[in-house]
Order: C-alpha cells, then sequence, then structure tokens
C-alpha cells in the first residue's frame, strides 16, 4: 500500500481500492486464527465490478470472474464475503451459506 492510498483514511477523503484490498486481507488472516468462529472466504474489491461489468444478455459477465473461483470451492465455506464500491462509497455483500441467506451491509442505509 502507498502513502497516497493511505492519505485516503484522514478526514472526509473517499476511501480507495488499496485500502479496502489491504482490509480484506487482514480480515481473510483473522479468519484463519485457531478459534474463528466461521471459515469465510474473501474477494477483493475488483471481484464484484467485474461480475458485474456489462453483459447484454445476462447483466453479469460470470467469464470476466471465472478463473477466480475454478479452484475454489465456494460451498465449502460458512460466508463469502465481497466488498461492493457504488459508486460513491464502500458497501458489504455477504453470502451467508451457514444461515442459507444473502446480507448487505451499507452504512448509508442503501
Amino acid at each position: 500500500i502507498l502513502r497516497k492510498d493511505l492519505r485516503t483514511l484522514k478526514g472526509l477523503t473517499w476511501l480507495n481500492d488499496e485500502v479496502i484490498n489491504v482490509y480484506v486481507e487482514l480480515l481473510k488472516e483473522r479468519a484463519t486464527l485457531p478459534g474463528s468462529p466461521c471459515k469465510c472466504h474473501f474477494f477483493s474489491s475488483f471481484f464484484f465490478s467485474r461480475l458485474t461489468k456489462d453483459d447484454p444478455i445476462n447483466g453479469y459477465c460470470f467469464a470476466g470472474v471465472q478463473r477466480w473461483t475454478r479452484k475454489i470451492d465456494l460451498f465449502s465455506f460458512d460466508k463469502v464475503i465481497l466488498p461492493v464500491h457504488l459508486s460513491s462509497h464502500w458497501t458489504c455483500a455477504v453470502i451467508n451459506l451457514r444461515d442459507r441467506r444473502f446480507e448487505f451491509y451499507d452504512s448509508m442505509g442503501g
């Protein structure tokens, strides 16, 4: 992470994707510690934007992320976590496989 990326943590500056990705890596490390409450898979901040790239037929572009999931059995995890950028702020989508639900966290109530 670069100094310019860290500056986005100061004041009312928008967070950039590199800061989010470093945080995701920290969460990933924490999830592997003994005693972790659940088994989680974390995607980078680029996954959702690649997946939702314009595709006139499907509305999503699985080919853009297919290689990211090729060697991963997503159903072996309790939760799959995706940071999502919504043009002006970051949110978090969670596919909660253990409880069979989709969760969406948005600090701005969206």
